[in-house]
């Protein structure tokens, strides 16, 4: 995604007809379910020991209390920094450094990729 935010690498999608982005709540849904399909590796073995625990101490009301922080600490980020990035964003383009937005981007986003390839 950062070559691509670079102009490096080209990506069709633009290509994605029209007809099939979707605003409202459906389009928060599917852009949800596609997030979940790409997270739900990272969260797994996580929220596995979170059951597991849940299961050992037999508390239906301790069980939905930890799933239920366990959701919000999840969740709570992403919207902030998706928010964040949202306004970030339509902030430059107000000022008119919006042409500086996808180069910075993409920038950071292949810096994090090479850093954490490099720490791996």
């Amino acid at each position: 995604m950062g070559l691509h935010l670079l102009g490096w690498v080209r990506l069709p999608i633009s290509s994605i007809p029209h007809r099939l982005i979707r605003g409202g709540w459906l389009g928060a849904f599917g852009v949800g379910f596609l997030l979940a399909l790409a997270l739900t590796p990272c969260g797994t073995p996580v929220l596995a020991s979170v059951l597991s625990y849940v299961a050992y101490k037999g508390s239906i009301v301790y069980g939905i209390t930890l799933l239920l922080l366990y959701g919000l600490g999840w969740g709570i980020p992403v919207m902030l920094v998706g928010t964040a990035a949202g306004q970030l964003t339509a902030k430059l383009e107000n000022v008119g450094y919006g042409l500086w937005a996808e180069p910075i981007s993409g920038t950071a986003l292949l810096t994090l990729g090479l850093f954490l390839t490099w720490q791996a």
